[in-house]
């Protein structure tokens, strides 16, 4: 009997921080889906509470890219992103044990060496 391995859905929540931070997060979608088949539910201008509680439900994980303006957003409850933490939160604490995994964004630091190259070079 041949098994078929479910595809796993993942939401993505993150803030409209800038349009560069839009398209990373686009870029980071269309990869998970390219080169891992995740099945990604990403935000891009839906009916915010009903999206938001459906894509949630729907979902087997919560993939959470925080940025400043996220984690503003996110402790002040304001906007799609504060909606979402009261949707996500209670999810959070109710399975302690559930998977989870922690990524940094890099992309602050390279910036900051950059730019100090190129003060360094004038």
């Amino acid at each position: 009997m041949e098994t078929v391995e479910k595809v796993p859905k993942v939401f993505i929540s993150y803030s409209w921080s800038s349009e560069e931070h839009k398209k990373w997060v686009l870029n980071l979608a269309e990869k998970l889906v390219s080169e891992s088949g995740v099945d990604v539910i990403l935000d891009l201008g839906h009916d915010r509470f009903q999206f938001m509680e459906e894509s949630i439900k729907l979902a087997d994980k919560v993939l959470v890219i925080c940025d400043k303006t996220y984690c503003e957003k996110a402790n002040g409850r304001l906007g799609g992103v504060g909606t979402e933490t009261i949707i996500i939160t209670p999810s959070v604490y109710k399975d302690i044990k559930q998977d989870t995994l922690t990524h940094r964004d890099t992309r602050r630091g390279q910036k900051e060496e950059e730019n100090k190259k190129e003060k360094q070079q004038q």
